[in-house]
């Protein structure tokens, strides 16, 4: 499962605004513009895709909900799993 907070550079447990979102979004945008990224097409293609992924996702209320409530289920699952 995809940590769409990590994938904007964001922490999961600060809750971030649309705000802060936002601006993340914008900057690695602009970091990974065709005329600014040095590295392979595609590796900047993917990492487009990404970002476009995550922003859409958590600047969405009920999408947000969602992930959220996947993340908070695998990671339960993922802890239920290493304890015992």
């Amino acid at each position: 499962m995809k940590n769409y907070y990590h994938i904007l550079g964001l922490s999961f447990e600060s809750k971030p605004e649309n705000s802060l979102i936002y601006a993340a979004y914008k900057a690695l945008v602009k970091l990974y513009h065709p005329d600014i990224f040095k590295g392979n097409n595609k590796d900047l293609k993917r990492k487009i895709t990404e970002i476009n992924e995550a922003y859409e996702t958590l600047s969405k209320a009920e999408k947000k909900k969602n992930m959220m409530n996947n993340l908070i289920f695998f990671t339960k699952i993922i802890f239920t799993i290493f304890l015992n």
